[in-house]
């Protein structure tokens, strides 16, 4: 037993490491400068869309009210009869001096219908800068001027960016809302410093111009892979451009799922970072410091160092929580949510666990068989 709840114990202090690391990447993305927006050519918005939701609108219309100089916007559906036809139509009328335009886009060339919409989008693209982002993401108005800075760089080719969500009225939505502030993110920016910046893309903004896309194989190179939005930047740097992140920070909303849709969604995202980091993410191990310190106190049968050692690295959960999600991300909702921080963990080990059981992923109803990023239905 003794030995058990030291190993444990230094499991705990592993993940006690990591915290602190996720707080000094996230407080050093917090503290750098802007940069000045001076480079605002002309950029073609593309947003693959399917249904809508009460939140749809009003993400929409965020995308008609930017700050640009000139910008166009290109919808795309599956089907004339989608719901979100009736939305978009709306804001087009609204804001008839904004280049907007509806595309639809009957085939199918892959598993991956979103991006065989983008496919079928680009041909209407009028301008070399492409920015591409989920439906779902709410964004202000100086949104473009921000992601297009870094392209004041001729070598750069790819820029993405972080976001923060907004939680919906289910325990689920805020522990989903949760994840994203104060884990997923700050493992990116962990994963910035490491690596010497963000060589993959976020589905939250992607932003490329027409020659990076064609050079690293274009749309058609992903339509059957699942992490689209990773795959195309970690395409175009390998195919010799630059990449960054831009400190643009969006907001999507966390639906209100219940517990079973909650759980497809996080096993299918766990699943495609395993699939697309096989090695750090079999490292996450090391990084659920709550759990081992619990186990080393409960092994050591209350022992008062394992009681302090699991006050030490909760406490450092919680203050990189605080740092990632409410310093740097300024999620205003963090504070509210915080007392759902161990359930959010214990979450997230059991699904790292469940993760490794099967190669499936539900994704839009569909269930495919993930192998080597690339899907095909099950």
């Amino acid at each position: 037993m003794f030995i058990a709840s030291i190993v444990c114990a230094s499991l705990a202090l592993c993940g006690a490491g990591y915290y602190a690391a996720c707080l000094i990447a996230s407080l050093r993305f917090a503290g750098e400068p802007k940069l000045e927006t001076k480079p605002t050519p002309p950029v073609t918005i593309l947003k693959p869309v399917k249904g809508a939701d009460a939140e749809s609108e009003a993400c929409f219309r965020s995308h008609f009210e930017l700050d640009y100089p000139q910008y166009q916007i290109i919808f795309g559906v599956a089907e004339q009869i989608d719901p979100a036809v009736t939305i978009i139509e709306k804001l087009r009328r609204e804001f008839p001096k904004i280049d907007s335009q509806l595309v639809f886009c009957p085939q199918q060339l892959g598993a991956n219908r979103k991006v065989s919409n983008l496919a079928q989008m680009l041909p209407a693209a009028k301008h070399e800068h492409i920015v591409i982002n989920d439906a779902d993401m709410l964004v202000r108005p100086e949104y473009l001027r921000e992601v297009m800075a870094p392209f004041a760089n001729e070598k750069m080719g790819f820029v993405t960016c972080v976001y923060r969500a907004l939680p919906g009225k289910t325990i689920w939505s805020k522990v989903e809302a949760l994840g994203i502030s104060t884990e997923f993110m700050p493992a990116v920016l962990l994963a910035r410093l490491l690596e010497g910046g963000v060589n993959f893309g976020l589905g939250a903004t992607l932003v490329c111009t027409k020659k990076a896309l064609a050079a690293m194989g274009g749309f058609e190179y992903l339509v059957n892979r699942l992490a689209d939005d990773y795959d195309l930047g970690t395409g175009i740097r390998r195919a010799g451009f630059e990449t960054a992140l831009s400190h643009f920070i969006a907001e999507t909303h966390a639906p209100d799922y219940d517990l079973h849709h909650f759980w497809n969604h996080q096993i299918r995202w766990n699943r495609t970072v395993r699939d697309a980091r096989p090695v750090g993410y079999a490292g996450l191990i090391f990084t659920f410091g709550i759990f081992w310190s619990i186990l080393a106190m409960l092994l050591s049968h209350g022992a008062m160092w394992a009681a302090l050692l699991f006050a030490a690295v909760l406490g450092m959960r919680y203050l990189m929580a605080i740092g990632a999600g409410g310093i740097a991300l300024n999620d205003q909702y963090l504070i509210r949510d915080l007392w759902l921080l161990p359930v959010r963990d214990a979450m997230s080990m059991l699904v790292w666990v469940a993760s490794y059981s099967g190669k499936t992923v539900v994704w839009r109803g569909e269930r495919f068989a993930l192998r080597k990023g690339t899907i095909k239905p099950a």
